[in-house]
């Protein structure tokens, strides 16, 4: 998932958790009948699960598969108010065999702390690199 600053009213957590159990949902053969059942459910009382329910979900349907792997796109974008959810379940996905990756600006040692001390790698643009970009463009 990709944060955006000027997004970040649009990325919520809830939207967070879905988007990462539609991605691993789309890699299954089969859709585990418990989704089913809450889909089926939602419809007929007009109201889709909370949050935690989504979680559940998704730790379910990952401890049957042998390796997932999230990116973390540009985690200093998202919004303070999902950014401790998102870091404490960064940690448990961890916990739970995911490999994760978490890309973020250096400057954000907030994000460091919260995610447990991390190893870091810096990725620098060289002067090629962005003479390169440029003239692929023009």
């Amino acid at each position: 998932m990709y944060f955006d600053y000027n997004y970040s009213s649009t990325q919520t957590f809830e939207v967070l958790i879905r988007n990462l159990l539609a991605q691993v949902l789309l890699s299954q053969n089969l859709v585990p009948p418990r989704i089913v059942e809450l889909y089926n459910d939602s419809l007929r009382r007009f109201a889709k699960p909370d949050s935690s329910t989504f979680k559940a979900l998704f730790f379910s349907v990952v401890s049957r598969c042998s390796t997932i792997f999230v990116l973390l796109d540009a985690l200093d974008e998202c919004s303070d108010e999902i950014a401790t959810e998102a870091m404490s379940f960064v940690r448990e996905m961890k916990e739970s065999g995911v490999e994760v990756l978490c890309t973020s600006r250096t400057n954000t040692d907030s994000i460091r702390t919260q995610l447990g001390g991390p190893t870091v790698v810096e990725v620098r643009a060289r002067d090629v690199d962005v003479a390169n970009y440029v003239t692929a463009r023009l």
